[in-house]
Parts: structure tokens; sequence; C-alpha cells
């Protein structure tokens, strides 16, 4: 990937992070574990980005979402965190 798509322009640089090699199912299932040890669901509602995951980001990792979602009103919802019959989470009301 790094040695023949990249320098051709197949892929951009941030593609090489989409992906991870490993070498045993051990590895691969490790990593799968931890991925979604973090992650629980992503879905639109109205115009606004819903990312849902299991456990608290940094402020960094924030602050990344934020930017490859820039033209998209983003709101991290905790799994913990409750949704209520009004579509109100967060204190933020997804409808407006």
């Amino acid at each position: 990937m790094r040695d023949q798509l990249l320098p051709r322009n197949f892929i951009a640089k941030e593609d090489l992070s989409l992906y991870k090699i490993v070498h045993s199912a051990e590895e691969a299932t490790a990593w799968i574990k931890s991925y979604y040890s973090t992650y629980n669901s992503i879905r639109q509602v109205n115009s606004h980005l819903v990312i849902r995951l299991e456990k608290q980001l940094s402020d960094d990792h924030i602050s990344c979402l934020m930017g490859w979602y820039y033209d998209t009103d983003v709101i991290y919802q905790n799994r913990k965190d409750t949704y209520n019959d009004q579509g109100i989470f967060n204190g933020f009301d997804p409808t407006h």
C-alpha cells in the first residue's frame, strides 16, 4: 500500500489509517474487541451526525472528529446518556 498505491496517488496518506495489518487471528481479535469497546453506532438525526460511543473520548480525539466532519453538526453521545421521547440528550435538541 505504502510503496505502490500511495506514490501513484491511488490513495491519500490519510487512507493508511483505515486498515490494520495483523499477523495472527489473536491479534485481529484483540484489535476488533478494542474497536468495539469504544464505538457503538453512528446515525443521522435531521441535519446532525450522532456518534454513540461506549466510553469517553479525549479532547484531542473529539477535536479530530470535529475536523473530519467539519461540514456537519457532530453530536458526541456516550452510550450511558439517555435519549428521551423528545429527542433530547446531553441537553441538546437535534430537531432544531
